[in-house]
């Protein structure tokens, strides 16, 4: 079966054989005989996939033949045996899906379609680019998934539509950009974001960055609560929430922030840290009793960290009951918080969380950060010359 993208009116030839001419019948997302119609030719052909052009009664076939230049082999695209301008490595990167994106959306723009045919024939007055092979069949029943039909979204943003059904890509306009995290729902992004002549986010974290400032500014709050709990293996769950957004958090994603930590449910650290800021969830109420077998953990660690050289009396310890899933410590108001569980792990993670929490407090550093990342290292690399080596590094 062939593999058939209609395009009303006849294209100019020269749009095949020369760069940096395009010229489009309407307003594209994202295809346009330019660049991209010869980048999906290259590469079609060098995935072993056959391609024609109909145009009105003729019919164009384009091929490849071997040259060697300075002593390396190129196979050359040709059109009807003549060569054209350029070989089977442009658009090196490119995969047949892309090849497929590019042609449809071309085909939309000039009014068409795609479609599957056992004998395709030429069309007056219409362009047809018929492909054959494998690859191309395989992209057009996946073809949904390339450039998303056209449908009510279920939320329209400012800058992005959010549909139903999960993804494992990012779409710009309705067309797919990128391989992404398997995501609660697909986002298509509308604006914001600055594309590369293949067709690629000319900088990745700008897509991620309009989800997530859609998510911050919310007015869902199952939206919201479902992004924020995601695991950090779906897309939602990883996304960075503390990131710019002119409004700051909306009253409904701090609402929803604070009461799925206040129950102890799994938050993502971004959102939580987010929320913090703003309103300083997750402040426990009040600080529990130690035992004496737990009191010796903490003398203990007090006794190891001041040996490296913190004081950790210089701020008030208490001890909580429970800081949230995984959460050993917290730097809270000038306070360090320990979790009863760190204490459960053993004086080596007490005195590791303690030490942890004093250096927030100290010298401002945060949880990931390079100021937390370069001041560790400094200090294991300062005990080792005074301990180990006795000497400088």
């Amino acid at each position: 079966m062939s593999i058939c993208f209609y395009n009303d009116g006849l294209l100019d030839l020269r749009f095949i054989t020369l760069f940096g001419a395009s010229k489009k019948v309407g307003n594209s997302p994202i295809g346009y005989f330019g660049t991209g119609l010869k980048y999906a030719i290259a590469v079609l052909l060098r995935e072993g996939q056959k391609v024609s052009l109909y145009r009105g009664g003729d019919i164009h076939v384009f091929g490849t033949v071997n040259e060697n230049i300075r002593g390396a082999q190129f196979r050359t695209v040709t059109m009807d045996d003549q060569p054209i301008g350029f070989t089977t490595e442009l658009g090196k990167n490119w995969k047949t899906w892309m090849a497929f994106r590019e042609l449809y959306a071309n085909a939309i723009d000039e009014g068409g379609s795609v479609r599957e045919k056992q004998t395709p024939k030429p069309r007056q007055g219409m362009t047809i680019i018929v492909v054959d092979g494998q690859k191309i069949e395989e992209q057009f029943a996946q073809r949904d998934t390339i450039i998303l039909p056209r449908k009510t979204p279920l939320e329209r943003g400012k800058n992005l539509d959010r549909y139903s059904g999960a993804s494992h890509h990012t779409y710009y306009r309705g067309v797919r950009i990128c391989k992404a995290k398997h995501s609660l729902y697909t986002w298509s992004i509308r604006s914001g974001c600055e594309l590369t002549e293949d067709r690629t986010f000319k900088y990745s974290w700008e897509a991620s960055n309009q989800v997530a400032r859609h998510i911050l500014g919310s007015h869902d709050k199952n939206l919201i609560q479902q992004c924020i709990t995601a695991e950090i293996s779906i897309y939602e769950g990883a996304l960075d929430y503390d990131c710019y957004h002119p409004e700051g958090p909306s009253a409904e994603f701090l609402e929803v922030a604070q009461e799925v930590a206040s129950h102890g449910k799994p938050l993502s650290t971004s959102a939580k840290h987010v929320a913090e800021k703003a309103i300083g969830i997750m402040a426990p109420d009040a600080s529990e009793q130690l035992s004496p077998v737990e009191q010796k953990k903490l003398d203990r660690a007090k006794t190891i960290i001041r040996r490296i050289g913190a004081e950790p009396d210089d701020f008030p310890i208490k001890v909580a009951k429970s800081l949230g899933p995984g959460c050993y410590g917290r730097a809270h108001d000038g306070t360090i918080w320990l979790s009863i569980f760190a204490f459960e792990q053993g004086t080596k993670m007490v005195a590791s969380t303690l030490y942890e929490e004093w250096v927030h407090l100290q010298f401002g550093y945060e949880d990931e950060s390079r100021g937390m990342q370069n001041f560790l290292f400094e200090k294991l690399f300062t005990l080792a010359e005074e301990h180990i080596l006795g000497e400088p590094i």
